[in-house]
């Protein structure tokens, strides 16, 4: 199941000024889609706030769709809190959100989509185990049993922070 932490796709911000102009049908449209854009930002200032879990390392890794094709991407943010992965997005159109217990972010941008998976490293990983699995990420070696030996999903982080029950 997909549960959305914040999006500014066209779509919802369609339905904000649908509302506003509910509420009131005398409301000017460019205001309308004026207000709306801001609610949808301010919901992203929220999300930020909400987030501020620390997690240590945040891992990301990406699926970059770029003019030339589709590349692997891999970073890792420091001492990082979840609201710490908006920071990777760049593009037009942000839907952030988790599923399947993973907390993704696709990131639409004028060459394509970005598709970002974020994850922690578990207690007790050894730095020469970071940098092999961080070898295998950036060598696309990986899949999800790999990865689930030496760092977590962020997705039940999220859960708890939301009060979501786990799928």
């Amino acid at each position: 199941m997909k549960r959305g932490i914040w999006t500014n796709d066209v779509g919802v911000i369609n339905e904000y000024v649908e509302d506003l102009m509910a509420s009131d049908p005398d409301m000017d449209e460019s205001l309308a889609w004026a207000e709306a854009e801001s609610s949808v930002a301010d919901d992203l200032d929220s999300a930020k706030v909400d987030l501020r879990v620390p997690v240590g390392d945040l891992i990301v890794i990406a699926d970059l769709g770029l003019w030339n094709g589709r590349v692997s991407g891999y970073k890792v943010i420091p001492n990082a809190t979840l609201a710490d992965a908006i920071s990777v997005c760049e593009g037009d159109i942000i839907d952030w959100y988790v599923e399947d217990g993973e907390m993704k972010i696709d990131d639409i941008h004028h060459d394509g989509v970005n598709h970002y998976v974020f994850r922690a490293w578990k207690d007790g990983v050894t730095d020469w185990r970071k940098g092999l699995t961080e070898h295998l990420v950036r060598h696309g070696i990986t899949d999800k049993a790999t990865l689930d030996v030496e760092t977590r999903p962020l997705g039940a982080d999220v859960a708890k922070v939301y009060g979501w029950e786990e799928d």
